[in-house]
Parts: structure tokens; sequence; C-alpha cells
């Protein structure tokens, strides 16, 4: 993981995958993933800001600003491992919006990515 150098990518982090491939079964599936986090959206003074009407009490802002950190994190994994964004009726960390831990969902679709059955 590194941090994003560029101020003007409006998101909180972003994975880039090389072009070297393994192959899976019949999936080939891509290697060397980089992904970039963006301290513009990992502090706490931005999470509060995004917290500020979303009735969490003040004295848990730490912990929703590890979970919003967490979530990022786990969000940009998936589309290391090869995950897109998820468009289901379920929640996912794979949705576009942060701060939703790895559901069933996700761990199904990564099942079905690599060939693992249920």
């Amino acid at each position: 993981m590194t941090d994003i150098k560029k101020k003007d990518i409006p998101m909180p982090g972003i994975a880039f995958v090389k072009d070297d491939v393994l192959h899976i079964g019949r999936k080939a599936s891509k290697l060397n993933p980089v992904i970039s986090l963006n301290p513009a959206f990992l502090n706490k003074s931005y999470v509060r800001k995004q917290l500020k009407d979303s009735g969490i009490p003040a004295d848990q802002t730490d912990l929703a600003f590890s979970r919003w950190t967490l979530a990022i994190c786990e969000h940009e994994l998936g589309h290391a491992i090869g995950l897109k964004h998820y468009k289901g009726a379920k929640p996912s960390v794979m949705k576009e919006n942060p701060g939703v831990p790895i559901q069933p969902v996700d761990v199904q679709n990564v099942r079905k990515l690599y060939h693992l059955g249920q």
C-alpha cells in the first residue's frame, strides 16, 4: 500500500493491478496489485465532517474513524484480488459507500471468482 501522491484524486483509495497473470482453473487472475490510499480522506477531521449528521455520538468518533479506515482498506483489497463494485441489494464491502465490513456476499463472490465452490 502507498499514499496517493495526487491531491486531485477525489477518492479514499484506489487499486491498480499490473498485467502479470496467474491462471486459476480456466480463469486468469492478475497479480501484483498496488493499493494507494488518499490521506485526505483518511483523517479524523474529514471523517468527523462525514459523520456530523449521522447520529453517531462524538465519543465514538475514534471507533467510527477506525471502522472507516478498515472498510476502505478492505474495499481496495477486494479490488486487488479481482472483485468489482457490487451493485446488488445486499450490504457489501464492495459497494462504493465506505463503512461496511466484509459481508457474506463478498465471501461468496470471492469463492465464485476463484472457483472455490460454496
